[in-house]
């Protein structure tokens, strides 16, 4: 089984062939960050723009360096949310003429759903159910993942997304965009006992979290400096990281006892997806966390962390393994005509998507 993986919810026009082993054939993206940097953020105009010209090039390149026939894909699958309407309205069109072309079934995807599942694309290892901590540029989420369309979210930011708190930051202390890399970067040279920020809703009976008065002190912080030189900046970035790692072991440690005490489920597998699981100070020391606790971590290696298509190619593939084994036909479930439209609010739910 070979699919064909189309990603365009934000900034990046991703495209992907991916074999239902978990073997990736080809994956590749046009970030067109430069782009977006000069206005301090993603437009979403300019980013459905940029897919309408990447899409058809990928596309080109996948099959000519892939050397697979296109009678050899099997299906189309297509991020149909959540995301920028503008920017998922083209990346749904282009794989919907595909799959029309092709007379292959088109299957629509959840983003959110698809992070949560990349993971499993190269740990076999990896069955539910699993605690998701989905940590990305608009989402910061915790998750009890039972299966294939079945995720009970149990926390949530109550505002800002982790991702997008890491942008702010950089932004405040004029390193550029998007933060996340940049502040990982600058962390590394700096102390993380430099500062003591606050950690909104830290040890508090509660699985939600809180960034905006976090992003509100290290602007204070900032201001009251009359100079920033670059050791402040590493210190601020390394204090920076140190909260944020706080405050998402806190949470994961309560969900732990969440998921026992309310559903009787013992965790023994955390998953971490998203962009910001690329960050390697997050990711390993969350890793030694849990090690303490008895748990073990799964994340993408770093391509697979951020925006990508084979991450949407293989949760396609694993709903239609799902829909075998409930015993629906793929061609009577999906076809490359269906009437299934942007979804930029979509979020994961406790059934699966029709």
């Amino acid at each position: 089984m070979i699919v064909l993986g189309i990603e365009s919810s934000c900034d990046d026009a991703c495209v992907s062939l991916v074999k239902d082993d978990g073997t990736i054939l080809f994956s590749d993206s046009y970030a067109h960050t430069v782009l977006h940097a000069l206005y301090g953020g993603v437009v979403p105009e300019i980013a459905s723009r940029s897919h309408t010209q990447s899409l058809p090039k990928l596309f080109m390149r996948c099959i000519n360096e892939s050397k697979i026939s296109l009678s050899n894909i099997d299906f189309i699958g297509v991020t149909a949310g959540p995301g920028l309407v503008s920017a998922l309205m083209v990346g749904i069109a282009f794989a919907k003429g595909i799959a029309t072309a092709l007379k292959k079934p088109c299957i629509p995807v959840n983003h959110l759903e698809a992070h949560a599942l990349a993971p499993r694309m190269s740990n076999k290892d990896l069955s539910f159910p699993y605690l998701l901590l989905l940590v990305s540029g608009g989402n910061t989420q915790l998750v009890l993942s039972l299966g294939i369309g079945k995720h009970i979210i149990i926390g949530e930011t109550l505002d800002d997304a982790i991702g997008e708190t890491f942008d702010k930051v950089a932004q405040f202390l004029k390193l550029g965009y998007p933060g996340g890399p940049l502040i990982e970067r600058m962390a590394k040279h700096g102390k993380q006992e430099a500062y003591r920020f606050p950690k909104p809703l830290y040890k508090s009976n509660t699985l939600n979290f809180s960034f905006s008065g976090l992003k509100t002190a290290i602007k204070k912080a900032i201001l009251n400096k009359n100079e920033i030189n670059q050791n402040d900046i590493c210190d601020i970035c390394a204090s920076f990281q140190r909260t944020i790692l706080d405050l998402l072991n806190d949470k994961i440690a309560q969900a732990i006892i969440y998921a026992k005490r309310d559903y009787n489920i013992q965790i023994e597998r955390v998953v971490i997806a998203g962009g910001v699981s690329a960050n390697a100070f997050l990711s390993h020391n969350i890793g030694n966390f849990l090690c303490s606790l008895g748990c073990k971590l799964f994340f993408c290696e770093a391509a697979l962390c951020t925006d990508n298509a084979a991450m949407i190619a293989w949760t396609a593939i694993e709903k239609v393994k799902n829909s075998y084994t409930l015993n629906k036909p793929l061609q009577e479930k999906y076809s490359s005509t269906m009437n299934f439209t942007v979804s930029p609010n979509m979020r994961l739910s406790l059934t699966e998507e029709d």
